[in-house]
């Protein structure tokens, strides 16, 4: 062995430092609660310094266009008990199965959207949703880590690290709620299935937990439970065990059979919409090597490209400060430990291939949006490893600071501007591994005596907690020192009100179906517009059927007409577009679309356009951000008949939301068309007639109506495309489920009645 004396502490090179005490065989239930309920109160109070830097953290962009209001419709919905699966007024918006997050299919959505009814302030209640899942992702982050092996201390170091990777907070957190309700179900979810698949434990929580991941409609976490279904599968293959092979393919055919219920109509629908369907790296949201290798720093700032802005300043692949702890382990033990244990290093490996892989699969995009995932696993395998077997010697100490270095160098590559930030975070993660060294090894300094009284004065006295308590001090701090700098995330911030009464009367007055021209460019600069217009999925708050909601498909051909873009605002050419007789129906595109109210934004619509007054309207507001017009004799709503063909003529008898009823009066020869204005989404059937292959103007819903039709009733109707499916793969959820807790029953009886002593089963013998 080579060392060296420091003091009276032999520091080596070589061999592990003997740890003072050694943990207990046995941990009691007290202490994994108390560290749970550490690791939980860290993650919120962390979260909570977030808004010490900015109160509205948690409510901008697509918390604020998107999320809040179609809370609120959902909400209405269940409580109206009505929920139509397609709305032909809000147009490339309606379809709420190809729309992701609608929640359809997920009573978790339902209580959010009836909460959203009792709030009276939007981003209190957003942000108080957002504080229940991460309560939850911290949880089950515990619970995971300790399923693995992890002592309660590291598992709760995991359950405050993991919910502070950069997308999870500057992404998701702040804006994409969805993303974040479906990753923060995933940890819990991971661990209910090893519950159910390993440890034979009641399966319901793994599958309501599954299906309830699947139903918020995120597909990039199907895919992550996909794969983690995947991994089980194969672990239990690689046993051969038949016991959990069978269990393992009981909760994939449930959440596999939720998934097609969920997402097969978004399927089948997305080639009909304007997204990418191929292969393809635009670079849009993409991750490289040299930003992985600076994930260490917590306020680096890797340069990202976002929809066509390349951006510094907001810390997105930022994983943990402690990361390179990972010198300190002993993979030999580690490897022992983990044997069989192929789920988690398969998530991981899959998560990286598509961090790093290209921006477009299909209608996958965004590849960051798989670094929490990666998180999960890294930091997961990280405590495993420092549970099982810590190394604390000098040389690995040394080579813990290198990793520090060279994250803090790529981290500084990237963005020289910041040096000061990072400089300050990485000085304080290098303290901070020095720091657990020093504790780990019995060090007798003012830093580790003041770690060990924080500790015992949370009546947390094993070797490890010392070590833990300073690692989450040092958390706090990078988080502060963090979003000191990066105080807001790289996202559009709206400036909308809070309050939910700022949110209605807008539309006071208007008649009809409405359509609103222009764009809110400078919301921060005079927020008093919100006074008089809105964005996005807000309108539905409002109440008015305005069109231009809030769409993550959209329909290629309707938004080139109205160059409407994904939070419904529009070019300032719209305005002149609406009253512009179109090439295959002759007719004006606001009659083709059932307007009957238009809404100007003065702020990017210029006053040349805006105050031309078309002939058949008036102004019934003229303010000083918006221009409203309204026809002098309204039409009829979107939804039914806006064109026939020459020599056809058609009455509308009946009309809902999913189907048109007409009957044909007149009809030439050799038959004719209508167009309705609808798009022609799959899933649109024709009783009485065809759909047309061409639809008119390119975005109308238009039937073929042959000459057998004159004199008939012709019924157009939608049904999610798919749906034969959706209705078989819910029974196969309902029969697997139920046949695995009756055979579970069953074998528990059988257990509870066979005799368990000697003298009993020789009475049964005899």
């Amino acid at each position: 062995m080579r060392g060296r004396e420091t003091g009276s502490v032999q520091v080596t090179f070589d061999e592990p430092v003997a740890e003072p005490t050694q943990e207990p065989k046995t941990v009691s239930r007290a202490q994994g609660i108390r560290w749970a309920v550490v690791a939980v109160a860290t993650t919120l109070l962390t979260n909570l310094i977030f808004l010490l830097f900015n109160s509205r953290f948690f409510y901008i962009d697509d918390s604020e266009a998107s999320a809040f209001g179609q809370y609120w419709e959902i909400g209405n919905r269940v409580l109206g008990l009505d929920w139509p699966l397609v709305n032909p007024r809000i147009w490339q918006s309606g379809n709420y199965l190809a729309e992701s997050s609608w929640g359809v299919y997920s009573p978790i959505l339902w209580l959010v959207g009836l909460g959203a009814h009792v709030a009276t302030n939007a981003a209190v209640y957003i942000t108080l949703v957002k504080f229940v899942f991460l309560a939850i992702a911290s949880l089950g982050c515990y619970l995971l880590a300790r399923s693995f092996g992890a002592r309660p201390q590291w598992a709760a170091i995991a359950a405050v690290g993991i919910p502070l990777n950069g997308v999870t907070v500057y992404l998701d957190s702040a804006s994409w709620v969805n993303g974040l309700m479906s990753w923060s179900l995933i940890p819990i979810t991971w661990w209910a299935i090893r519950r159910a698949v390993r440890d034979r434990r009641n399966p319901l929580p793994a599958v309501l937990l599954g299906c309830g991941v699947v139903g918020i409609s995120y597909l990039h976490a199907t895919l992550m439970l996909a794969v983690i279904l995947a991994g089980t599968l194969a672990e239990a293959a690689v046993r051969r065990d038949s016991g959990r092979l069978y269990r393992a393919l009981a909760l994939c055919l449930t959440a596999g059979s939720m998934a097609v219920v969920v997402h097969l109509p978004g399927l089948l629908t997305s080639s009909f919409s304007g997204r990418t369907q191929g292969i393809a790296n635009s670079g849009n949201v993409t991750v490289d090597a040299s930003d992985l290798i600076s994930s260490a720093i917590a306020s680096g700032t890797p340069y990202i490209n976002f929809m066509g802005n390349s951006f510094p300043g907001a810390p997105l692949t930022y994983i943990a400060w402690f990361l390179p702890l990972v010198a300190f382990v002993g993979w030999r033990a580690v490897a022992k430990r983990l044997r069989g244990e192929i789920a988690i290093v398969v998530v991981l490996v899959v998560a990286l291939m598509i961090l790093l892989g290209p921006s477009d699969v299909g209608v996958l995009r965004f590849p960051i949006r798989v670094l929490p995932f990666v998180s999960l696993c890294a930091i997961t395998i990280l405590v495993v490893g420092l549970s099982t077997s810590a190394v604390w010697t000098a040389r690995r100490l040394g080579v813990a600071l290198v990793l520090m270095f060279t994250s803090t160098y790529f981290a500084l590559s990237a963005g020289p501007g910041f040096w000061k930030a990072v400089a300050t975070v990485a000085v304080a993660a290098g303290a901070g591994i020095v720091a657990a060294y020093l504790l780990s090894t019995q060090r007798d300094t003012s830093l580790t005596r003041g770690a060990r009284r924080i500790a015992s004065a949370m009546r947390l006295r094993d070797a490890h907690s010392a070590v833990v308590v300073m690692m989450i001090l040092v958390t706090l701090f990078t988080s502060a020192a963090q979003h000191k700098v990066a105080f807001r995330a790289p996202l559009r911030d709206y400036g909308i009100p809070t309050s939910v009464d700022a949110l209605r009367g807008q539309t006071d007055g208007y008649v009809g179906d409405v359509f609103v021209v222009g764009a809110v460019e400078k919301p921060l600069a005079d927020p008093g517009i919100w006074n008089e217009t809105l964005v996005g999925n807000l309108w539905y708050v409002d109440g008015a059927p305005v069109q231009n909601a809030y769409s993550t498909v959209y329909n290629a051909a309707y938004s080139a007409h109205v160059c409407m873009g994904y939070n419904g605002f529009t070019c300032s050419d719209a305005y002149r577009l609406l009253f512009v007789p179109q090439p295959d129906t002759g007719e004006l595109l606001v009659d083709l679309l059932g307007i009957n109210t238009v809404q100007v934004i003065k702020e990017t619509v210029p006053q040349w356009v805006w105050s031309r007054l078309p002939d058949g309207w008036s102004v019934i507001e003229n303010n000083d951000y918006v221009r409203t017009i309204v026809r002098d004799d309204p039409i009829p709503p979107a939804g039914g008949v806006v064109w026939q063909s020459t020599g056809t003529s058609v009455d509308v008898r009946s009309e809902s939301d999913t189907s048109v009823t007409f009957h044909v009066d007149e009809l030439p020869a050799d038959g004719g068309r209508v167009a309705l204005s609808r798009i022609p989404w799959p899933g649109y059937s024709v009783d009485g007639g065809t759909l047309s292959e061409d639809s008119m103007e390119g975005f109308l819903l238009t039937v073929d109506l042959p000459a057998s039709s004159a004199g008939q009733d012709v019924t157009v109707s939608f049904t999610p495309p798919g749906f034969a499916g959706q209705i078989v793969f819910g029974g196969v959820i309902a029969v697997v489920t139920l046949g695995w807790l009756l055979l579970r029953l069953g074998r528990r009886r059988r257990d509870d009645g066979a005799p368990t002593t000697a003298e009993e089963k020789a009475k049964v013998t005899a």
